[in-house]
């Protein structure tokens, strides 16, 4: 939720990263298949925010 907050805001451009994957990558030390997956499931989670919310509080 937090990476889909920041790519809303546009932060990621504010602190000269071109891409909330570059973002990931380079600025989190996130491995490339780790930020492939964590900037999918950032905008899985903007499309789909009922699912975000059952799988926090394990109805999902």
């Amino acid at each position: 939720m937090h990476l889909a907050l920041i790519e809303e805001r546009r932060l990621h451009l504010v602190r000269g990263y071109s891409s909330l994957y570059d973002l990931c990558v380079r600025g989190l030390g996130m491995s490339e298949g780790q930020a492939h997956r964590s900037v999918s499931g950032a905008h899985a989670a903007k499309c789909f925010p009922l699912a975000l919310e059952m799988i926090a509080d394990g109805r999902l």
